[in-house]
């Protein structure tokens, strides 16, 4: 115990002498090296202060000295003005004067003028008159004397203002004296002069208030270096400076500085007295020097012997602090930094519990005690917050897959059922049926679509939740998919008795690139929803083309409209403004919600401008690039030609005439009635090619009457008995309308078309070429309806029940096409799939055998799922015979 104590106090004491030595000694040389520095800093701050209060109280009363000879020669130039030569009768009228301007001036000394001209009989006339100070007497009139009139006499002869060399008046009384002469002159003719006096020693006392100074004096030299001020009296007047540069070093000095003029500071060693200090300042009234002269050792005496003195005791402060400063190192940071230690080892050995005693004589002790319990508790936190993390991703990804299990089951369950509906429907309503039952089978048909549009809108929701949506791009032709839009939704605008119309711009490119499906969705939402929300008047589909490959498609429309306050709502996913509304008109209220994702996805944004009970407006602009390899724009087979539009609805008839425009047609529009069109000269056709006239505005003439070719448009659903002229039937689309005119102006069959790509041929029922089907499907009610519309279209059928048993069939059997439900027992579509393309299993033709998915199955990543199992097509239910046949037609 004694030897730990011992071996612990000696260790206390080794720490203390190494701080000593090693901190003491380096920073008390630093320490004494920064007092030596600062003592002899201070000293030159000392001594360049001493220098810069020299020169600014020289300049001081250099200024002040300059101010006062120019205030002299004011008074000069000012009296010399107020003389009116020609009313200068007396001389008493020139000592009022002067003894005014005198009273008034209490720093002159005397003033004098000198007027020559002409009395009031014409003759020759001078005044010499002058007025002075007598300190016993007062102002005291006299004549100009002898002095003062060298200096009068010299202004007369050189006709300039000077001041003259000080000079002693001895009738005066003895003292010295400045004069200023300045000339009178009129008209370039010299007419006088105004002296005015100043004594020396008031000049002085008015300036500087004393010539001595702490440790120094003041002097004033003239320009020849005369003394003209000095403490010593002996030397005024009679000493001159360059005089005496013969008998000193310091004078020569001296001399060589005042004689260059300006202004200045210069050092003056002498050996007798040590050394002095000059400023010196030149009055530019009269180039007159004012000098100070001081001693360095009695300026500065005092300030450096107190300098001395704080230096002396920063030393002795500053070892002693030192001192205690290493005694509170050693006692304050020993015990605290050994707890830290301990505690971080305790740390490091994977103790996440260690906390040190935040305890502590300084602040930064405290602060780094605390900062190493903060960072302990930040790691069990940071630990704590990861494994929390860990369980929530792992949860949020278990709730997603659980979502998209859910999804992808709803979706099957919906669809599997749904088919059975839509296909037995479908069936049903091309069999033999009276008006109500055709009326109950089309209410299934409409009820079914409609079940299977909410299903499609959120499974499409979910997907732009979870940005799943991927782009696939291709060549079509934009013209020919909004066309087929509005075809589908012909019927429903035509039974609430809308127009719809396509307005497509004539100079816009019809082939390009994009997502046709995609945008096929956004179109059918937004008409659909302009037809949905409107009872009459009209739907408009507007498609504008601008520099740089961008679409703007717009949708307006003249129905219920949308107050402004929801225009924000418009867009939210099963928002419908108004909740009244989703039983008016039905809906999701999921479709404007996607529409504005797929925009987004395809780099665009929709917008809407509506006004309530004024109808509506959704436009969305997108970048759709033309495709160079095909023909851009339809044929202008018929520029040059004339054609005459007689239409009584404003937008059929212009859409007919953009379409026209779109061939190159030169148009020429009328809204019936009857009698603008006679005004055209009907009997002379008008110098048109063609005459296209809608039914409802042929009037009371005959066909006969009216000029020839004739086309007459038929509103949709109506009959034309008008034998053979020739005619066309409401939606007019550009491919119909070629056809048409081709016809009618005989310039070929039309076949050709717009641009030699077609729009597909109506699908027939029947099949070209029939086959040998093998069906592989576990729910009876979508056996019966694929195999009722497979056989419908002439196909051969065989039935398997599950994946297994479609395996042993093509075992056994020779198929030409497989169609593969993906969800069955005992072996789903997958695996049955996998193990044909095992197997090698070949069709009628030798070839690979077609595997077609026929699946509920509609998620994100089902249909490559499909592909990557071996199938060849994917098909989602419900199905319908068209798709079918499409399918088939695109295998074989």
């Amino acid at each position: 115990m004694r030897d730990n104590s011992s071996k612990s106090a000696k260790t206390r004491f080794s720490l203390a002498v190494y701080l000593i030595l090693i901190v003491a000694v380096p920073l008390m040389t630093i320490y004494g090296a920064m007092a030596a520095f600062e003592y002899y800093r201070s000293s030159q701050l000392a001594l360049q202060h001493m220098r810069t209060i020299l020169e600014e109280t020289t300049a001081h009363y250099s200024s002040r000295m300059n101010t006062f000879f120019v205030s002299v020669e004011q008074v000069a130039r000012t009296l010399g003005g107020s003389f009116d030569i020609g009313l200068v009768n007396s001389e008493e009228e020139c000592y009022l004067l002067l003894e005014y301007e005198l009273s008034n001036n209490p720093n002159i000394f005397g003033l004098g003028v000198t007027l020559s001209g002409y009395n009031d009989r014409g003759q020759d006339h001078e005044s010499i008159v002058y007025v002075c100070r007598d300190e016993a007497r007062g102002l005291q009139r006299a004549r100009i004397r002898a002095g003062r009139a060298e200096w009068v006499r010299a202004a007369k002869e050189t006709g300039a203002a000077a001041w003259s060399e000080p000079y002693y008046d001895y009738d005066a009384g003895n003292v010295v004296l400045c004069t200023f002469a300045a000339p009178i002159v009129r008209d370039g003719i010299f007419r006088g002069i105004v002296s005015v006096d100043i004594n020396m020693e008031d000049m002085a006392r008015y300036n500087i208030p004393s010539l001595y100074i702490d440790g120094g004096y003041f002097a004033l030299f003239s320009r020849d270096g005369t003394y003209l001020l000095h403490p010593d009296p002996d030397k005024r007047l009679q000493g001159n400076l360059n005089r005496d540069a013969h008998q000193s070093a310091e004078a020569l000095r001296m001399a060589s500085a005042i004689n260059k003029g300006g202004r200045g500071v210069i050092k003056l060693d002498t050996d007798e007295n040590g050394i002095f200090w000059m400023a010196y300042d030149r009055v530019d009234a009269n180039s007159w020097v004012i000098a100070c002269v001081a001693a360095e050792d009695e300026v500065l005496a005092p300030n450096l012997e107190i300098l001395r003195i704080n230096m002396i005791v920063m030393l002795i402060s500053g070892f002693l602090l030192f001192l205690i400063v290493i005694f509170f190192i050693h006692r304050i940071l020993n015990l605290p930094l050994n707890r830290l230690l301990a505690g971080a080892q305790r740390f490091a050995d994977g103790d996440l519990d260690v906390q040190v005693p935040e305890s502590g004589r300084t602040r930064q002790v405290y602060q780094l005690s605390h900062a190493f319990n903060e960072m302990v508790r930040e790691h069990r936190k940071n630990l704590a917050a990861r494994v929390s993390d860990s369980l929530a991703r792992r949860q949020a990804e278990e709730a997603s897959i659980a979502k998209s299990e859910f999804l992808a089951n709803m979706s099957h369950e919906i669809r599997t059922p749904m088919n059975g509906v839509m296909g037995m429907a479908s069936l049903l309503q091309d069999t033999k049926l009276d008006e109500h039952q055709q009326q109950f089978v089309d209410s299934i048909c409409q009820s079914a679509s409609a079940l299977l549009s909410v299903v499609n809108d959120v499974l499409d929701f979910s997907k732009s939740e979870s940005k799943k949506i991927v782009l696939e791009i291709s060549g079509f032709n934009l013209r020919f998919l909004l066309e087929n839009i509005l075809d589908n939704h012909f019927l429903p605008a035509d039974r609430k008795g809308l127009t719809l119309n396509l307005f497509y711009d004539p100079q816009a490119p019809e082939w390009v690139e994009g997502d046709p499906d995609r945008l096929r969705q956004i179109i059918i939402n937004l008409v659909g929803n302009a037809i949905k929300f409107t009872d009459r008047g009209y739907v408009r589909l507007i498609v504008e083309w601008h520099q740089g490959d961008s679409f703007t498609f717009k949708v307006t429309d003249s129905g219920i409209g949308i107050d402004e306050k929801h225009h924000s709502e418009i867009f939210n996913p099963f928002s419908q403004v108004d909740t009244s509304h989703s039983r008016s008109f039905g809906g999701t209220g999921l479709g404007l919600a996607i529409s504005q994702r797929l925009v987004s996805v395809m780099g665009g944004e929709i917008f809407l401008k509506s006004v309530l009970n004024e109808g509506s407006i959704f436009a969305f602009t997108i970048h759709l690039p033309a495709v160079e390899d095909k023909k851009n724009f339809p044929v202008r087979f018929l520029k040059g030609r004339k054609v005459l539009v007689v239409c009584a609805d404003d937008d059929n008839r212009g859409s007919i005439v953009m379409t026209f425009k779109a061939l190159g047609a030169q148009t020429e529009e009328y809204a019936a009635p009857l009698e603008p069109v006679r005004d055209i000269d009907i009997s002379e056709s008008g110098g048109f090619h063609l005459t296209v006239v809608e039914k409802s505005c042929l009037g009371n003439l005959s066909q006969e009457q009216w000029p020839d070719p004739l086309l007459i448009l038929v509103p949709f659903g109506s009959r034309w008995e008008g034998g053979a002229v020739n005619h066309l039937t409401y939606p007019v689309h550009i491919k119909t309308l070629t056809t048409a005119c081709r016809k009618v102006l005989q310039l070929g069959d039309g076949t050709s078309g717009v641009d030699g790509a077609a729009l597909p041929e109506a699908l027939q029922i029947k099949a070209e070429r029939y086959l040998n089907i093998l069906l592989a499907e576990d729910n009876i009610v979508n056996q019966k309806v694929a195999t009722a519309m497979l056989k419908k279209m002439g196909h051969q059928v065989t039935v398997a029940v599950n994946g297994l048993e479609a395996v042993e069939i093509l075992k056994e059997h020779v198929f030409d096409a497989v169609f593969m439900d993906c969800q069955m027992p005992q072996m789903d579509g997958y695996q049955a799939t996998r193990i044909i393309r095992e197997n090698n299993t070949e069709n009628t033709d030798g070839k690979r055998l077609p595997i077609i998915a026929m699946t509920a199955h509609a998620m994100s990543g089902d249909r490559e799922k499909c592909l990557a199992a071996g199938m060849d097509e994917y098909l989602t239910k419900p199905v319908d015979i068209h798709k079918l046949k499409s399918v088939l037609q695109g295998i074989f």
